[in-house]
């Protein structure tokens, strides 16, 4: 459904990526792990055109896109196939959580407002956030917060949706009903392609694991393949970095 082909980013001298590639399926679960720095969150955005990749192709649903010299045109073609789950969450403060879901709708998709307020109610029931529609962000958790956005993304009916790191601004005792959210999410085929640290996450809900480090992907494939019995030595010490009971 979805590939990437020798992605490239230099930020000045630094190069970021360094010609990353990557095949989803449809309805495949994919998480990226890695060290901070290594260009995870670098790779997401410039899929999503949030920043401007130096080289490299995507392909979805078959239409080849250079990530470097798109027009404007195919920028938004790509991204009304996508839609991106923030770590900050990124919710308007002086509107409401459904006016906040509605308004990529509307202004995005050109949805007429009403059936955009059905969809967005849809959407804030399924991650459980239908009672604090009239409520606004600065009156919510974190993890209700993160779950509006999950929400927002989710309304886009996207053909996939980006996580970066979803969890990393939250407390911890708030994580649970975020990741409870995104499991629910695989469970109904959505394709996600995440960007995280919570292994007992990729455990449980990922097809497919990649480990980025330095710009390239070091490891990648079935997600009990690469967590309980990792190849790399790169992959084993950044595990044990994390999971210091791991015998990887």
């Amino acid at each position: 459904m979805l590939r990437l082909e020798n992605v490239r980013k230099r930020f000045g001298d630094q190069e970021i990526l360094k010609g990353i590639d990557l095949v989803i399926e449809n309805g495949e679960v994919v998480v990226i792990i890695g060290p901070s720095g290594s260009g995870k969150t670098t790779l997401l955005r410039c899929l999503n055109f949030l920043v401007r990749a130096d080289e490299g192709n995507l392909w979805i649903h078959d239409r080849k896109v250079n990530l470097a010299a798109a027009d404007r045109k195919t920028i938004l073609e790509v991204r009304r196939s996508t839609a991106f789950v923030f770590q900050n969450y990124n919710l308007f403060r002086n509107k409401t959580v459904l006016d906040n879901v509605t308004l990529g709708l509307i202004k995005g998709r050109g949805t007429a407002r009403g059936r955009a307020e059905e969809i967005a109610t849809a959407a804030l029931e399924q991650v459980g956030m239908k009672k604090f529609m009239a409520r606004y962000p600065n009156t919510l958790s974190g993890g209700q917060q993160q779950r509006v956005g999950i929400a927002r993304a989710v309304a886009l009916n996207p053909d996939i949706i980006l996580f970066d790191e979803p969890t990393s601004a939250l407390d911890p005792e708030m994580v649970g009903e975020v990741l409870d959210v995104m499991k629910g999410l695989a469970g109904d085929g959505t394709t996600m392609l995440i960007v995280t640290h919570e292994i007992s996450f990729a455990r449980e809900a990922a097809d497919q694991v990649i480990f980025i480090d330095e710009g390239v992907v070091a490891e990648k494939g079935q997600a009990e393949e690469v967590l309980a019995h990792p190849r790399e030595e790169r992959t084993k010490r950044f595990l044990r970095r994390l999971l210091p009971d791991s015998a990887a």
